[in-house]
């Protein structure tokens, strides 16, 4: 038996787990004060986002989506991210100048082009590119409130 056919009639109930990752998600970003411009963590409307591509990229690669192992993998890692404090940012637009919002315009014309050529399957790489951004944007401002 391989790893990635294991599977559990309890499984489906692992996803519970990130609905209430979401929910101290949620409450952490109503009282926290530093998420006035920015997020610290994933927010759930993304970590919705590519948790509902899923069943879609599942139909066109069920060999990857399929995996308990990668599915549990996925529930643990959104649940992580949810609740990290890893700034993210938002898409509030102080002005639209290149130079303060260049990290921005780069995910949002990248993830056009993603959507465009892998539909769904974009998804999980847009995300990637999310965070990733933000690191780097974080990065190389500086020093701010958040």
């Amino acid at each position: 038996m391989k790893l990635s056919d294991y599977s559990s009639e309890y499984l489906p109930y692992l996803a519970f787990i990130i609905t209430v990752f979401s929910a101290l998600r949620l409450a952490k970003f109503n009282i926290d004060e530093r998420q006035t411009q920015d997020f610290i963590g994933l927010n759930t409307p993304m970590n919705t986002l590519f948790i509902v591509s899923l069943p879609f990229i599942a139909k066109d690669y069920p060999e990857i989506i399929g995996s308990s192992i990668a599915l549990i993998a996925i529930i643990a890692l959104t649940s992580f991210l949810l609740v990290s404090e890893i700034k993210i940012f938002s898409f509030k637009l102080g002005d639209t100048s290149w130079a303060k919002n260049k990290f921005k315009f780069v995910f949002l014309i990248a993830s056009l082009i993603l959507i465009g050529f892998l539909k769904f399957v974009a998804i999980p790489f847009i995300l990637v590119l999310y965070i990733s951004l933000s690191i780097l944007h974080f990065r190389s401002e500086p020093k701010s409130t958040i």
